[in-house]
């Protein structure tokens, strides 16, 4: 899942945050956007890794790139 697809359904989930005023759906929506924000903290460490690594070849980073995994 990269960065956009995250900015997407925290999007999607705000929207609806603001659309309704039920306080168990408001809980229930602000810890997905948590859960969000811990994987788009987990997949930063990912790609960082990834990119510090120097025995990935280059041809594996393009393949990655195309798959949408890193940018």
């Amino acid at each position: 899942m990269n960065g956009a697809t995250i900015d997407n359904i925290e999007t999607l989930l705000e929207g609806v945050l603001e659309e309704t005023e039920d306080s168990e759906v408001h809980f229930k929506i602000r810890t997905a956007l948590q859960f969000l924000s811990a994987l788009r903290v987990q997949h930063q460490d990912d790609l960082e890794i990834v990119e510090d690594d120097e025995e990935i070849e280059t041809d594996v980073f393009e393949n990655l790139r195309e798959m949408g995994y890193i940018e």
